[in-house]
């Protein structure tokens, strides 16, 4: 799959690691230090994390399975295109809080 607006994707890129480099990396909340974090999931997995297009919907995903896909990811058991670039400098600690944060959001089925 690839992102519907590659544009938004290299801007939400740039926005991870911007977020991830400042070093603001231990508060995960949309209106929070790291809220362009966030922000840079929904470029791709449309508004508060429901897909508006062919990507999956994130908001309301199990966190375990969220951080399981996100920890894949990271070490390349999972293939993609840009999450496993987008995933590579962040912290177990900061894949729980993100899989946390979108869990909490009300998801398609609710």
């Amino acid at each position: 799959m690839t992102c519907p607006d590659p544009d938004r994707a290299r801007h939400g890129v740039f926005a991870i690691f911007a977020a991830v480099l400042s070093g603001t990396g231990t508060a995960w909340a949309a209106d929070g230090p790291l809220a362009v974090t966030v922000d840079a999931c929904t470029t791709c997995h449309g508004p508060r994390g429901m897909s508006q297009g062919t990507m999956p919907t994130i908001a309301g995903m199990d966190s375990e399975a969220f951080a399981e896909a996100l920890l894949a990811f990271r070490d390349g058991s999972r293939e993609s295109t840009v999450m496993g670039r987008l995933v590579g400098p962040l912290s177990d600690e900061d894949i729980a809080e993100i899989a946390a944060y979108f869990a909490a959001l009300p998801g398609a089925d609710q």
